[in-house]
């Protein structure tokens, strides 16, 4: 048995094809309306719309609009990371407070 459902989101929909043995591990995620995010590879073909191949999915996350928190791989990568989180905040102002975070040491920089 396999799965075709469509993915939508606010701009447009996609079909999505699950085959049998990427179904059996993620049958519980597939219910209408659910949110979910899906991995694969897109399939096109001359004369049909795109479509997906799915290889993952996983639920959707909920996001605490609080704070955003930014994972960078090492601490020597911080200085990069702030310049780049700086020059994207200067075009897209707003009151949410970003937190660096490093992966491999656990450090939190604020």
């Amino acid at each position: 048995m396999m799965a075709f459902i469509t993915l939508e989101d606010l701009y447009g929909a996609i079909e999505v094809i699950v085959f049998p043995k990427v179904l059996e591990r993620y049958r519980n995620l597939i219910n209408e309306d659910e949110l979910i995010v899906v991995g694969g590879r897109v399939s096109i073909r001359e004369e049909e719309q795109p479509k997906i191949l799915c290889d993952s999915m996983e639920p959707l996350v909920k996001i605490n609009g609080e704070k955003i928190y930014i994972l960078v791989p090492e601490y020597k990568n911080i200085s990069e990371a702030k310049k780049r989180i700086r020059d994207i905040s200067l075009d897209y102002r707003g009151t949410i407070p970003v937190y660096i975070c490093t992966s491999k040491e656990r450090k939190n920089i604020g």
